[in-house]
């Protein structure tokens, strides 16, 4: 009994580890979230808010909110922000902290699949998501 108590806590302890922050988890199996840790006078960040600006139809097919977390700020580049702590968000996506730049995409299912230090191509973005088995899935709902 004691030996399953032990493994029992090992596994929740590694899926806790890769699983979404708490406030993100209002999105898990309805959205993907992109966040945005950067400053936004860094020019990676600008250059990531051009690619998002530019792709709101195709972010919206794929059900995509994006988040700026800047200091203790959480902005919506895209879709609703309400109430996120990103100190919360920072710390449970190992977020850098400062000014530093990083793109982070959580998929529907609450993982991280992409971890990034310079900003994320549409085209980039995209092809990963579409890669993805729920996306597949979802396309194939959308045709039937």
């Amino acid at each position: 009994m004691k030996r399953l108590t032990v493994l029992t806590f090992a596994v929740g302890m590694a899926t806790a580890a890769h699983a979404a922050p708490k406030d993100l988890a209002k999105y898990q199996w309805k959205n993907r979230v992109l966040v945005i840790f950067s400053s936004r006078a860094a020019p990676e960040f600008e250059k990531q808010r051009q690619v998002i600006s530019a792709q709101q139809a195709a972010i919206a097919d794929r059900d995509l909110v994006v988040l700026a977390v800047d200091g203790k700020t959480v902005a919506p580049l895209y879709g609703k922000a309400d109430g996120l702590q990103a100190d919360d968000i920072r710390a449970r996506l190992q977020g850098p902290g400062g000014k530093a730049f990083q793109a982070v995409l959580v998929g529907k299912d609450g993982l991280v699949k992409l971890r990034k230090d310079t900003a994320v191509s549409g085209p980039e973005l995209f092809a990963l998501i579409d890669s993805m088995p729920m996306r597949a899935n979802e396309a194939r709902k959308r045709t039937d």
